[in-house]
């Protein structure tokens, strides 16, 4: 039976990584782990990829792109489990619990730097190599904010203070992801900045969803989540905002290029928390 496109082009990123990652040294050792070790749904590669595809750029030029998005993702998950002190990620031991917490430091700051080695050394143009990476460090200094504010939440009480939180942390992830493919596909400018609003609901809802699927660990923790600010119900009413947004903007990108791949991509990720929100959009 053949692959789903979206499942085989997983597999081919995942490939990837395993090829290409470091497998020498502890350090290495827990870089591997973290990326390898369970599999994660691969979502924000899989946004990439999907962009660059619309646009017609070959899977070899697009995959290593793909693949330094989820070292920044895992890298930012092995930064958040450090701090939250979490036994368990992907249903396997955190990397600090596995290791130790100074090798999970360092392979943090590895990881981030094999992202850019892995864009560095793909097969895209100059200028967009040195484009996505000018991206990707400041999609790093919003995760270093939004990690700032998950330690030290003083300042979030209002829901703009809440929406400006998740846009630093799963935002940023997700608006690096849809603007990388962009870049990597020389699209026009119009395009990138329809692709970063996109990119930055798509974070905002996907925590939003995870706010509601995850309330009864939030409000254990004590956790300062839009549930605990304005309730479910009306958390629930802006997850469909955020869900209509990007369907609104992927017909418009529709209008002007062929995004079928990266609609699919992006419908899979709203599925997700549809089920625990109720009746989706779609």
């Amino acid at each position: 039976m053949k692959d789903n496109p979206l499942d085989a082009m997983r597999q081919e990123i995942y490939e990837f990584l395993d090829n290409s990652l470091p497998s020498e040294g502890r350090v290495a050792e827990a870089m591997r782990y973290s990326m390898l070790g369970a599999r994660g749904g691969l979502l924000r590669p899989l946004v990439t990829a999907a962009v660059g595809r619309d646009y017609h750029l070959p899977n070899k030029a697009i995959v290593p792109i793909a693949a330094a998005q989820e070292c920044a993702h895992v890298a930012s998950l092995v930064l958040d489990d450090i701090h939250d002190k979490s036994a368990k990620r992907r249903g396997i031991r955190s990397c600090h619990y596995a290791f130790d917490k100074k090798t999970a430091e360092l392979a943090v700051v590895d990881l981030l730097a094999q992202g850019r080695d892995f864009i560095r050394d793909s097969s895209i143009n100059m200028a967009a190599k040195y484009a996505i990476i000018e991206q990707s460090d400041a999609m790093t200094h919003a995760i270093v904010r939004g990690q700032e504010t998950d330690l030290y939440p003083i300042n979030i009480s209002t829901v703009d203070d809440i929406l400006r939180f998740y846009g630093r942390k799963s935002g940023a992830l997700f608006a690096l992801a849809t603007v990388a493919g962009g870049l990597a596909a020389e699209t026009s400018g119009e395009d990138l900045a329809i692709l970063r609003d996109i990119g930055l609901d798509l974070g905002i809802a996907y925590q939003i969803g995870d706010d509601i699927k995850d309330k009864t660990d939030d409000i254990t923790a004590g956790k300062t989540t839009l549930l605990s600010i304005i309730g479910e119900e009306y958390a629930q009413q802006m997850w469909h905002v955020k869900e209509q947004s990007i369907r609104t903007n992927i017909s418009a990108l529709g209008e002007r290029a062929n995004i079928g791949f990266f609609g699919d991509v992006a419908n899979r990720i709203l599925w997700l928390h549809a089920q625990h929100i109720g009746q989706s959009g779609s």
